[in-house]
């Protein structure tokens, strides 16, 4: 247990790697902006959800959606007011779980590992049968585990899974509101009193918790619906990676590996949830594919879908097309008068050309100030992206082409190097180059 190793063909992880790792991992995420960006990207999806569906309901652009998909997201919206009392008192109970060393109610976005109560229990035996070197070191290595679990130690985790079932709750809720929205509408399909509307979803969705969440021993309720718990995994960042993609977070589970990608789900779930407001990205998706190009929506059951719940879907996926499309716009339009910078530009002349203007990338200029909005969590990459096609509208042929798509692939590893933790891909790098490699391959060692 304390060295690992293989016993009956089962692995079992050693406690001194493990919880070596864990300071590793604590000391990436111990820094105060990552639990805020995790807190406020998180929400952000969350909350947007239904003004998405509303904006894409308001376009009508497919044949599902008609004027009732209005009146549901509008009790969407209307129901978060009502949630908020709920979606605290979740927070609260997930914080007080995760100081006390507990298992959160929900899968966090950067999960260590677990429970060291056997850990724990094994101290009588060390005490009773071991030899005093293995006292002094199940005593060091137990100190270390202390220190790890300490909530001072874990405070960032344990506020991102706070963060975390307060947006899963606030979607859940969502959820309820939807359904009895739909209920709403069968009784009275012809409504035009949106406020009588509201009110009745508002009397009557609790009718519907059972079928959204599952209430605990302790009076809690945790999302069980696969929509919407589908719908919580991607506000976290905590989605299953599919198809090809599964590869790079299987390299994850490569013993030594781990130390250099600890967190890559992450990563590739913020790519996916900056992509989503794109019209090229999303229409291609299995999800839009299935719902729209085909005469029948088909595999419904793959998204925890009803028939009902289609038109939905569809009309916030065209929101988040739409939101997407108008951002770049803006974005555009504000690259264009001088308003808005992306990257540094690629040539020397012209990077110079910004130090000596006082010129900052990633940042709207407002006057005569500069302010960043690299922390504008999920629509920067797209602001950056506009400034960058303004500024280098005059390339053209296959110098254009090149540039843009070294960019592109710039832009998606800068992504998931900055929300997934990979620092550590540079240690790897440094190990392959051949020289000084003495000196970089002990500095690269002491980090796994």
């Amino acid at each position: 247990k304390k060295w690992g190793g293989r016993m009956d063909g089962v692995t079992i992880k050693g406690m001194v790697r493990q919880q070596l790792r864990g300071t590793m991992f604590n000391s990436i995420l111990g820094a105060p902006k990552t639990a805020v960006k995790a807190l406020v990207g998180t929400n952000t999806i969350a909350m947007l959800r239904p003004f998405q569906a509303y904006l894409g309901a308001q376009m009508g652009l497919h044949r599902y959606i008609d004027e009732k998909e209005i009146f549901i997201a509008e009790a969407q919206i209307d129901s978060m007011g009502r949630a908020w009392a709920e979606s605290w008192k979740m927070a609260q109970r997930n914080w007080e779980l995760g100081v006390k060393g507990k298992n959160q109610d929900y899968q966090g976005k950067f999960d260590l590992e677990g429970s060291t109560r056997e850990w724990k229990g094994l101290r009588k035996y060390y005490e009773q049968f071991g030899t005093e070197a293995e006292k002094n070191g199940y005593g060091f290595i137990d100190k270390v585990v202390d220190f790890n679990a300490n909530p001072w130690i874990k405070y960032s985790q344990n506020a991102m899974g706070a963060g975390d079932a307060f947006a899963r709750t606030v979607i859940g809720r969502q959820f309820m509101a939807k359904k009895a929205a739909q209920e709403a509408l069968d009784k009275a399909p012809y409504t035009s009193d949106l406020e009588g509307f509201k009110r009745y979803v508002a009397a009557t969705e609790e009718n519907f918790r059972k079928e959204i969440f599952d209430v605990n021993k302790d009076g809690f309720s945790i999302v069980k619906d696969k929509a919407a718990a589908m719908a919580g995994d991607e506000a976290a960042l905590t989605k299953a990676m599919e198809g090809n993609f599964k590869g790079f977070e299987l390299i994850s589970e490569i013993p030594i590996m781990k130390s250099f990608f600890p967190f890559v789900r992450t990563g590739f779930n913020y790519i996916d949830v900056v992509l989503i407001q794109s019209s090229p990205a999303q229409i291609i998706r299995d999800k839009y594919r299935d719902l729209v190009w085909h005469k029948k929506p088909r595999n419904l059951e793959k998204y925890g879908l009803k028939p009902e719940d289609v038109a939905g879907e569809v009309a916030l996926m065209e929101g988040r097309i739409a939101m997407g499309t108008a951002i770049m716009g803006m974005g555009v339009i504000a690259a264009m008068t001088g308003r808005s910078y992306g990257d540094l530009p690629a040539n020397k002349v012209d990077r110079d050309l910004w130090k000596q203007n006082k010129i900052q990338p990633h940042s709207f200029k407002i006057g005569n100030t500069y302010v960043s909005h690299e922390r504008l969590e999920y629509f920067s990459p797209l602001f950056t992206l506009a400034a960058n096609i303004v500024a280098n509208a005059d390339i053209l042929g296959e110098k254009y082409l090149d540039e843009w798509l070294s960019k592109g692939v710039w832009l998606a590893s800068a992504t998931i190097i900055d929300q997934s933790m990979l620092s550590g891909i540079g240690d790897l790098a440094a190990l392959m180059e051949p020289e000084s490699i003495e000196g970089k391959a002990k500095y690269a060692l002491s980090r796994v």
